[in-house]
C-alpha cells in the first residue's frame, strides 16, 4: 500500500488548511493595509496642518512688519509733538514772564519782538496740531491695512475636513487595496 492516498478527509484537511491560510492572510493584509492607510492619512493631515500653521505664522510676521513700519511714523510724530509742546510752552512762558522786563524803547524792537513771539506761538500750535493729525492718520491707516489688506486666510471647515482622511475612503478603494502585499524597499538616510 502506498503512503500517498487521497482520502476525502485528507483533501478536506488540505482545503481547510488552504482556506484558513487564505483567510489569515486576508485579515492580516487587510489590517496591515488599513494601518498603513491610517498612517499615510495621518502624515498627510499633519503635513497639511503644519503648512497651514506656517502660512498663518508668515502672515503674522507680515502683520508685525506693518505694525513696526507704522510705529516709526507714530513715534516720530509723538516726538515732534513733545518738542513742539516744549517750544510752545517756552514761548508762552517768555511772553508772560519776559515781556514785563523787555525794554519798550525803541518801539520797532518791541513790535518786532511781539510779532516774533506770536508767530512762534502760532507755529508751535500748528506743529502740535500737525503732529497729532499725522499720528492719528498713521494709526488709522495702520488699522485699515491690518483689517483689510494684510488679513490672513483662515482655513474653512471644508479645507480642514479635506485634510483628514477617512476609513470610508480606504474602504472605497477596492479589494485590491485591502490585499496589497507590503512594499519593502531600502531606506536611504541622508545623502547615501
Amino acid at each position: 500500500s502506498s503512503d500517498l492516498h487521497n482520502s476525502p478527509t485528507d483533501v478536506a484537511m488540505v482545503l481547510s488548511a488552504l482556506l484558513g491560510s487564505a483567510f489569515s492572510y486576508g485579515t492580516g493584509a487587510y489590517s496591515y493595509n488599513m494601518g498603513r492607510y491610517q498612517f499615510d492619512a495621518g502624515q498627510i493631515q499633519t503635513s497639511t496642518y503644519q503648512q497651514q500653521a506656517m502660512y498663518l505664522a508668515q502672515w503674522g510676521l507680515q502683520r508685525e512688519d506693518v505694525r513696526d513700519i507704522f510705529e516709526i511714523s507714530t513715534d516720530t510724530m509723538s516726538n515732534y509733538m513733545v518738542v513742539s509742546t516744549l517750544i510752545l510752552g517756552f514761548a508762552i512762558n517768555y511772553v508772560f514772564n519776559g515781556y514785563p522786563s523787555f525794554p519798550k524803547e525803541p518801539l520797532w524792537l518791541s513790535s518786532m519782538w511781539t510779532i516774533e513771539m506770536f508767530a512762534s506761538m502760532a507755529y508751535g500750535v500748528l506743529s502740535v496740531w500737525l503732529a497729532m493729525h499725522g499720528s492719528n492718520a498713521a494709526s488709522t491707516l495702520k488699522t485699515k491695512l491690518l483689517t483689510r489688506a494684510v488679513r490672513p486666510h483662515v482655513p474653512t471647515a471644508q479645507e480642514v475636513h479635506q485634510a483628514a482622511g477617512t476609513l470610508a475612503q480606504y474602504e472605497s478603494s477596492g479589494p485590491l487595496a485591502f490585499l496589497q502585499v507590503p512594499k519593502f524597499s531600502k531606506v536611504k538616510l541622508g545623502s547615501e
